[in-house]
């Protein structure tokens, strides 16, 4: 836990992902068994039962950090950014003022949909699901790459570098419901009991390093907390934190919440050019988690000015990435060192919240279809924004092809979702929201920190309704 920044920084180094939700690119495939998840008033075409763990598995990532921003190619070979070989200028130049690194990822357990009667499709949901933010300040970046840049000395005023993580069962139940008095319109709903399993959560409010041959004070302000009996953290002598362990006989629920989905589908049929074109939206994930005092266990850093002597860090620069990970791990892990703070109080978690809207047109009698998807996620520390066109094919009932390009926060990348859903047999689904378009002559992503893949397997029952 102590070290608990570097780590993230060396996740952002070596893959800059995070985790995040249900296939955008399916959105529009009106054949798809996940896309209740993003808007309850759809349901698929046909009945169905997935396959444990299997039948939704989502991993994702996204950041406005890429690989490319910490990999840097020349004459043949690839240098690190702490690398004598890549300038200051070069590096910090793709660093923004607040770098993130955010999603979630899960999987469900049980995962059923049925039809009842003319008008109802129900969805039984059972799944795991985690989630995490985190925000890093420019100045850690400069601090790292920059090291002591005046000879004399030089001064860090690090501010806003948090993280916070759930992870949580859920347990739901929905409903799709077609609207026989209003042609066209579907509603539907969902709620879900949320057990929490675990949580954490850290907040750098102020970390002022001064820089000298060889001495460096710190001055530091930070708080956070740890939620879970199974997370067993070990003290040293001086009574800071300097392991952490997972007592896996302390497994169990440490807090429960409630949750919510919302949505509404509209088709035009009024015997005009615009008949089919249909426009939705919906919101997704509205709900919380109560974490009781008894499960959680305060921290915080030392208060006031600390000096350290003896220690050379003038530059963590090196061709040598491993030997500069541990020295960034030996050096930046005495400046976050944490305590238990005594002070375990409840906790409340949000659930990171999604907006969708989009509108479709299909045509061709219905092989093919065309969408435009705005797609809003609503987390602790930021709100982030998604544009995505999308394109649909079917050229029989059973198969469907989908391509999508997203221009905002992904900065610019396509998507594809491949589904086969037979009317016996086995439903699948395969894709990718974010698929890197821009790469270096070595294979590195230039501009993306994104990155996903979704799939699929459930077995289909009963028969065939398009709503």
């Amino acid at each position: 836990m102590k070290r608990l920044a570097l780590y993230i920084s060396a996740a952002l180094m070596l893959c800059p992902v995070s985790l995040m939700a249900q296939s955008i690119t399916g959105y529009f495939v009106e054949s798809s068994t996940s896309r209740h998840q993003m808007n309850p008033a759809f349901s698929p075409v046909q009945g169905y039962v997935g396959i444990p763990i299997l039948s939704n598995l989502q991993a994702a990532s996204y950041s406005n950090l890429g690989a490319g921003t910490f990999l840097f190619p020349q004459g043949g070979t690839t240098y690190n950014f702490l690398s004598s070989k890549v300038s200051a200028d070069d590096f910090l130049s793709g660093i923004k003022s607040m770098n993130y690194i955010d999603g979630v990822a899960s999987f469900d357990i049980i995962d059923v949909g049925f039809r009842w009667k003319e008008n109802f499709f129900w969805t039984v949901n059972v799944g795991i699901k985690s989630e995490i933010e985190t925000s890093l300040p420019y100045e850690f970046f400069s601090f790292l790459k920059n090291g002591m840049i005046d000879k004399q000395s030089t001064v860090y005023n690090i501010e806003g570098m948090d993280m916070v993580s759930n992870v949580y069962g859920q347990a739901s139940v929905g409903f799709t419901a077609n609207i026989p008095a209003v042609e066209g319109l579907s509603v539907g709903g969902k709620v879900k009991a949320l057990f929490g399993l675990g949580a954490a959560s850290m907040s750098l409010d102020k970390m002022n390093i001064t820089l000298q041959k060889d001495v460096y004070t710190v001055s530091s302000a930070a708080t956070g907390y740890v939620v879970g009996n199974f997370v067993k953290l070990t003290e040293n002598s001086e009574g800071k934190i300097d392991n952490v362990d997972v007592d896996t006989q302390e497994l169990g629920l440490s807090g429960f919440g409630y949750g919510v989905d919302l949505g509404i589908a509209y088709r035009l049929s009024t015997g005009c050019a615009l008949d089919g074109m249909k426009f939705s939206a919906s919101v997704v994930d509205l709900g919380l988690i109560n974490y009781t005092s008894d499960n959680i266990t305060g921290l915080k850093t030392d208060q006031g000015t600390i000096t350290y002597k003896g220690a050379d860090i003038t530059s963590l620069k090196s061709t040598d990435f491993t030997s500069t990970l541990n020295e960034i791990k030996d050096k930046f892990g005495e400046l976050v060192a944490l305590r238990k703070s005594g002070k375990n109080e409840n906790q409340r978690k949000k659930l990171t919240t999604k907006i969708y809207a989009g509108i479709e047109y299909p045509f061709l009698q219905n092989k093919m279809r065309a969408g435009i998807l705005y797609h809003c996620r609503i987390g602790e520390y930021r709100t982030g924004h998604e544009l995505t066109v999308a394109w649909n094919y079917s050229p029989v009932r059973q198969f469907n092809v989908a391509l999508s390009y997203s221009f905002l926060n992904s900065r610019q990348s396509l998507g594809w979702m491949l589904s086969f859903t037979p009317r016996k047999g086995m439903n699948i689904f395969l894709g990718s929201d974010y698929t890197a378009l821009n790469y270096s002559a070595h294979g590195i992503p230039v501009k993306s920190g994104y990155f996903d893949f979704n799939f699929g397997l459930s077995v289909p029952i009963q028969g065939n309704k398009v709503n």
